[in-house]
């Protein structure tokens, strides 16, 4: 079942959602073909099984980070993380699959179950800055950090083609936290 998973993350990297055959997983997980619909009978069932199995690992890593005391620094962590994990195959399969997703209602549904499972990935991360009184935020708040974070993270990656440095990370964790006009705001008469 992993090395079938496997193949189909790292099909779908290569020729996206639409292109992706159960046959040519199948070839490349070395299995016979009868073996991959046995267990998935179509290709929705497959992709979503290996992409939340991806999103259960991605999830234990992340819940490996340390706990750094502060949220700006957990922030950081994650962005970090969140670099590593985007240089993978796995992650270039999920961003096929966010751009695939857009036609087919079922395939939204794997989308949103892929969103709850991010959410729950970093919920700890929100709880702790809570707790220490560093973090007010709501739901959605929560959700609107992520997006920026992860947002600009896949901007730079694979729009510019640049890989963030410490500093640009830096920069975008404050820019998320404190806001863009905070300087001004300091300098402005009271």
């Amino acid at each position: 079942m992993r090395r079938v998973l496997g193949a189909t993350l790292e099909e779908m990297a290569q020729v996206g959602y639409q292109s992706l055959r159960m046959e040519n997983v199948a070839a490349r997980a070395k299995v016979n073909k009868t073996t991959v619909y046995r267990r998935w009978p179509t290709k929705k069932d497959l992709v979503r099984t290996a992409l939340l199995k991806l999103m259960d690992r991605k999830m234990a890593a992340f819940e490996a980070l340390p706990d750094t005391g502060s949220f700006r620094e957990d922030l950081l962590t994650a962005g970090r993380f969140g670099i590593r994990s985007l240089q993978t195959p796995e992650s270039q399969s999920l961003l096929r699959f966010a751009v695939a997703e857009q036609a087919d209602p079922e395939l939204i549904a794997i989308g949103k179950s892929l969103q709850a499972h991010r959410g729950a990935m970093y919920g700890g991360l929100f709880e702790r800055a809570k707790t220490r009184g560093e973090f007010s935020g709501d739901v959605e708040s929560t959700m609107v950090i992520l997006d920026l974070l992860r947002g600009v993270l896949i901007s730079k990656m694979y729009i510019d083609h640049e890989r963030p440095d410490e500093e640009y990370l830096r920069r975008v964790v404050d820019v998320i936290l404190y806001g863009a006009m905070r300087g001004r705001a300091k300098s402005q008469p009271t």
